[in-house]
């Protein structure tokens, strides 16, 4: 249709938006006769009033003979169609506020002690029987009236009138009859003349005092909370719900939880009281929905539950005692207690000192472990420190494991508790202990998985354990220690592979070995922690391994070709390995043992054959690492054995007790050559563990052998397998193998830290002593951990070239440093801030004539409170000693603290986001996250570690939110002020921009006011001066308004101090400029009225809104719209812009906190801040120092950090 509009004859139908047509079909308008004058009053009298008494008298339904409800409807409808409906209401409405108060009335004459539960229940039980009555009632009787309902809804409370009723127009008409009826219960219910209390007031009283009885017995009965959800439903349908119980319902709830939680926290464990805030965090949610409360006052309750049941307790719950009560319970760990209590410390925002008890509690757990095992009288008791680290690191992991909903938390706790593993395991007396338990615990893995046992671990397990070494190899700082006795027990399990093995096939290929896998394995996983060189060693033995498989099947094929067909010759095989790759071990005497001729000749003709093959090197035979198969024959000749054994052993038996059936102890070592000090390690597992030979006296305990006891054969030998290996004793003890591997060890640690410190030199030319003792360190630290004396003492020792120490003493290196801190030895200190406002000057007492080129610059243009003087001390050649102590004497100590922040700042400002350590989320807003950041390498002094912090905000945000911190980057680029949030810099990676800021882990001045409550008259002149300093500077030096002035932007540092901040909506007047805007900014509450009204406003417009927040932090309500929400805009803009008409009165304001005088002397100083017209209130803001509670007030003071905040005062008392 709407294409054919365009349509003309002999034309192409067109079609454009532009002829568009809507047809809106409408009812057809019957007009209805006229009604007689009386029709409505008649109809009342005859039916309809008696249809509403009914409704209100019966029990739902309504006596059909009575009256018939169609015929009343119609009646109903006829009036309101013929315009009539207003005197139907009048009558309604009449007829209904009489039975709704014939309810009331009956509730409100009832007398109840509302702290009695019993009574109070059975009061609430009145109330709810009388909103059910009157919603029953009132439904009945909109049924009838549903036409008269529909018209009053429909029209909105405007109505069509007649002209001789054209002066009964009703602006307030209720919309509907539900909204009529509502008006009038609510009206009686409120109404108190009936009794001292209305209905509503005390039934409000009277839940309270049941939720109470609830809450302290802990009951949740369904039927009780359906009587409290019908009364909580009853008082926000009335719109009475904020006036009369919201606020009341939180109070109790704050001061029910905060006497309960005292009491708790100090008769419970740890675990319980953490179940106790849960469960009680699961009850209270389960009221709030059975109740049907407001979501409005759930989010109060949570944010009271979090103050009363965690910030309160905060101190104690993050105590190092609380923590390592649960990390160290016995019989196991309580893994989910920890978990709750991390979550909970995350909600709350004090994850900071719970990581510090983290840390304690994980240092202490495993120093016991330490001192327990420590002291071992063999390796395999050592190896359960292993065992029971990895059991610990698995349990740490399991705690932080879903824990935290901030990653980056879970990333600090897990790098405090690396921090805290090498404390402990690298802080022991006995440093080297931990590396060498780790590379036995590995051995017997390994070993396990290759003697292929009963019990014996699979190659799966095997493999997960060596996941678990890695995680503690990471952790200990003696990384050599461990390759060295892993090298001694990589070579054991080579060798015996080979020499005990289980075939007397030919060795022709190493990979036969069961262990080969996961031997490589390992070292592929060393490789990839600690480089190349650190397993190159390791993985030589490996190839030698594979080139003497290489070597005997050469040789065993050259041997079959000249000696064809002779089978008596006995198997040869031989292991090369390379001297200074593998462990040195022990020898023989020259010639010692006298080998069989047989052994002996092979031993020669391999020789010549490995001579001929590698010219130039040369062989040396230990045969204390052989082996050998012998075939043993029992004396009956029934039985035949193959005995794998040593070399030792082996001639022993074929040399020995071939011809004798015994020999003394003498005897064996003069026909062997064997010394009697190897008398044990050889003939020991003979007789113990096979028992082939007998001893004539003594036992295995014994640990020398006496030269005349009798070995002999055994007759009585007995074993099923056809071959037996023989177990092997040690080359050495236990504790001396320890001693030889460290003491070999340390002397590589010479080696490594000489040839250091020459590349050093060789590759700088010019260097400082501390510079170069620094470098060695660092390069020294992948492998172990170097003492500094030790460094020193070495450093211009003699095995630094001469030409370097000339060059080094002819460049004068130690005049031409720079020390980027304020710590340590240094000669020039330069350490630049932003601008100046005091400043430290630095003598040379050694000289005292010239003062050093150097300066310490931080701060704000201000006037310096004076010059101080910093005495250095000479430190042998290498510069001057800054005493961090003296420092903080001259300036003091809040603002020492200062300028070591600014500093760290400055510092923080120049180096990359990588260099940042996270510590903790600050919280989140609108933006993105701000996290709690310090430098990873703060420097050797403690003062130097100063949290920042850090906004983050992702890239893929581009728009509005990063437009406006940019902008706010730009306005903070020249403000630097002790009371303003410095803004250093501004960074950026692939994802992120970042905004490196002063902290304030104290959070802001809205918490403290609700930690604090209504502050002392020291408390308020404190936030006045700060904000006061804070605006002067703003307005006077940066022509800024800021605009956006409430409790939320004032931050608190960690000493309580004051510090302005978030400029998004701040204002930079250009100059010349007028100093004027007209923009809508800020937040409702704060907003002044020139602003509200749309009128020009300049900087008067922030010390309006200071006065707002000084009246409710000394009298509590805010001054205008207190009973508004944040979100109803329009009537708080309002009740501001009437201010003029309604002076602003404190009479019934309560504050015991001040006396008469100083109460005078706020309400001064706040009435000059709210004054309504602006440029009154300029003129007074020009005088606030002189007069009011401001009066003779030095920021000075505050600037210098010369007294102790009355902030943190007040929260440590609790006042």
């Amino acid at each position: 249709l709407n294409k054919l509009i365009a349509y003309k004859p002999g034309q192409t139908a067109v079609y454009h938006p532009m002829l568009e047509r809507k047809l809106v079909l409408k009812p057809l308008q019957v007009h209805p006769p006229d009604l007689p004058a009386d029709f409505v009053t008649s109809a009342w009298e005859d039916g309809l009033r008696d249809a509403v008494r009914a409704s209100y008298g019966c029990d739902g339904s309504i006596d059909s003979s009575r009256m018939n409800l169609e015929e009343t409807y119609r009646t109903v409808e006829t009036i309101c169609r013929n315009h009539r409906q207003l005197e139907l209401f009048d009558l309604l409405k009449e007829e209904v506020a009489n039975h709704i108060f014939s309810i009331v009335k009956s509730v409100a004459c009832r007398e109840v002690e509302v702290s009695n539960v019993e009574e109070a229940t059975a009061y609430l039980r009145l109330v709810q029987d009388a909103w059910k009555r009157h919603l029953r009632d009132l439904g009945l009787v909109r049924n009838i009236f549903l036409a008269l309902d529909n018209f009053l809804t429909a029209a909105g409370g405007s109505f069509h009138t007649d002209e001789k009723d054209s002066s009964r127009t009703r602006k307030n008409l209720p919309i509907g009859l539900r909204e009529m009826g509502l008006g009038m219960l609510k009206r009686d219910m409120c109404d108190s003349s009936y009794n001292k209390d209305s209905v509503i007031a005390r039934a409000c009283s009277c839940l309270l005092t049941c939720i109470e009885q609830d809450r302290s017995e802990g009951l949740s009965e369904e039927s009780r909370w359906t009587l409290y959800g019908d009364v909580v439903v009853m008082i926000r349908s009335l719109d009475m719900y904020k006036e009369m119980f919201e606020g009341p319902f939180e109070k109790a709830t704050n001061d029910y939880y905060e006497e309960e939680s005292s009491s708790k926290i100090d008769i419970l464990s740890t675990e319980e009281y953490l179940n106790y805030v849960e469960d009680v965090w699961k009850k209270e949610r389960s009221l709030n929905d059975a109740c049907k409360l407001h979501p409005h006052t759930w989010q109060d309750t949570d944010k009271i539950l979090r103050d009363q049941l965690l910030v309160m307790h905060s101190a104690s719950l993050t105590s190092k005692d609380r923590l390592l009560e649960l990390m160290d319970a016995k019989p196991e760990p309580k893994i989910d207690a920890t978990k709750t209590l991390l979550r909970f410390c995350e909600t709350v925002h004090v994850t900071s000192e719970l990581k510090s008890a983290w840390s304690y509690a994980i240092r202490r757990i495993g120093e016991d472990l330490m001192k327990k095992y420590l002291a071992y009288n063999t390796l395999a008791e050592g190896v359960g420190l292993i065992k029971d680290l990895l059991s610990l690191k698995e349990t740490l992991d399991s705690m932080l494991s879903d824990t935290f909903e901030d990653s980056e938390l879970t990333v600090a706790f897990r790098m405090s508790a690396k921090e805290a593993f090498e404390a402990f395991m690298n802080g022991c007396e006995q440093v080297n202990k931990p590396a060498h338990l780790l590379a036995k615990y590995c051995d017997d893995s390994i070993g396990s998985y290759v003697r292929n046992m009963k019990n014996a671990l699979t190659a799966e397990e095997v493999e997960a354990r060596m996941d678990s070494v890695m995680t503690l190899f990471r952790f200990i700082s003696a990384k050599d220690i461990f390759e060295a006795h892993y090298k001694n027990d990589l070579g054991r399990r080579l060798l015996n592979a080979h020499t005990t093995r289980g075939t007397d096939e030919p060795l022709t290929d190493h990979s036969s070995y069961r262990g080969n896998e996961m031997e490589k394995l390992m070292l592929t996983k060393l490789r990839k922690e600690c480089g190349g060189g650190f397993t190159s060693k390791l993985e030589g033995m490996y190839k030698d391994m594979d080139l003497s498989c290489g070597l005997n099947k050469e040789f065993a094929e050259k041997r079959k070709q000249q000696q064809e067909g002779n089978r008596e010759e006995p198997q040869f095989e031989a292991m090369v390995l390379t001297s200074g790759i593998w462990p040195s071990y022990p020898q023989w005497p020259k010639n010692v043992p006298t080998l069989p001729s047989s052994i002996s000749s092979l031993q020669q003709r391999f020789s010549q054959f490995y001579v001929s093959k590698h010219s130039g090197r040369t062989l040396t035979w230990m045969p204390s690492l052989g082996g050998a198969v012998v075939r043993y024959t029992t004396g009956t000749r029934s039985s035949v054995k193959d005995l794998v054994l040593s070399a030792g052993q082996a001639i022993v038996l074929t040399e020995v007790f071939n011809t004798d059936t015994s020999a003394t102890a003498m005897k064996i070592s003069e026909v062997t050559g064997l010394p009697m000090e190897e008398m044990r390690r050889i003939m020991f597992p003979i007789v113990y563990k096979v028992r082939i030979l007998k001893r004539s006296s003594g036992g295995p305990e014994d640990k020398q052998v006496d030269p005349t006891e009798t070995y002999s054969l055994s007759s009585d030998f007995q074993d099923k397998r056809r071959r037996i290996v023989v177990p092997q004793m040690a080359v050495r003890d236990e504790k001396a193998e320890v001693r030889v591997t460290e003491s070999r060890v340390n002397e590589d640690r010479q080696f490594l830290l000489d040839a250091a410190l020459v590349r050093i030199m060789k590759s700088k030319k010019t260097l400082s002593h501390n510079s170069l003792v620094a470098e060695a360190l660092k390069e020294c630290s992948a492998t172990f951990t170097a003492e500094i004396g030790e460094v020193k003492k070495r450093t211009f020792a003699r095995h630094i070239p001469e030409e370097v120490l000339v060059k080094l003493s002819q460049s004068n290196a130690m005049q031409r440093l720079e020390s980027d801190g304020v710590t340590g030895k240094v000669h020039k200190l330069r350490v630049e801030g932003p601008s100046s406002w005091f400043l430290v000057t630095l003598r040379d007492v050694s000289t005292s004539s010239a003062l050093l080129p150097s300066k310490l610059i931080t701060g704000i243009g201000m006037r310096p409170p004076g010059r101080c003087t910093i005495t250095l001390r000479p430190a042998a050649d290498v510069g001057y000693l800054i005493d961090l102590m003296a420092v903080r004497d001259v300036l003091g100590e809040g603002l020492y603290y200062l300028v070591i922040s600014r500093i760290v700042l400055s510092k923080a400002a120049s180096l990359p986001v990588t260099s940042l350590m996270p510590m903790g989320l600050l919280g989140k807003g609108t933006f993105g996250a701000v996290k709690r950041v310090k430098l990873l390498h703060g420097g050797e002094s403690e003062d130097m570690s100063v949290e920042m912090a850090l906004k983050c905000v992702k890239k893929a945000k581009r728009g509005r939110a990063l437009k406006i911190l940019e902008r706010e980057r730009d306005l903070l680029k020249k403000v630097d002020h002790p009371c303003i949030v410095r803004q250093a810099a501004t960074m950026q990676d692939e994802k992120y921009v970042y905004f490196l800021l002063e902290c304030c882990a104290g959070g802001d001045l809205h918490s403290c006011m609700r930690r604090i409550g209504l502050f002392s008259f020291e408390a308020g002149k404190f936030v006045a001066g700060s904000v006061h300093s804070a605006l002067h500077h703003l307005h006077e030096s940066h022509r800024m308004i800021f605009r956006d002035l409430k409790p939320e932007n004032l931050l608190v540092d960690t000493r309580g101090y004051i510090k302005l901040a978030d400029f998004g909506t701040a204002k930079k007047f250009d100059k010349g400029a007028p100093s004027r805007t007209y923009s809508l900014v800020g937040t409702p509450h704060y907003m002044a009225p020139e602003v509200v009204l749309g009128l020009a406003y300049s900087y008067e417009y922030d010390y309006w809104s200071l006065g707002v927040i000084l009246f409710e932090c000394m009298f509590g309500p805010k001054p205008f719209g207190e009973e508004f929400h944040d979100s109803e805009h329009l009537q708080i803009f309002h009740t501001i812009a009437c201010a003029d008409q309604r002076p602003l009165s404190i009479k019934h304001l309560a504050t015991p906190q001040l006396n008469e005088d100083e109460r005078m002397l706020s309400q001064k100083t706040i009435s000059a801040m709210l004054t309504y017209d602006p440029k009154a209130r300029r003129g007074k803001v020009k005088q606030i120092l002189e007069f009011g509670m401001m009066a003779g007030y030095d920021p000075a003071r505050i600037w210098c950090r010369s007294f102790v905040s009355p902030l943190i005062t007040a929260l440590d008392n609790g006042t």
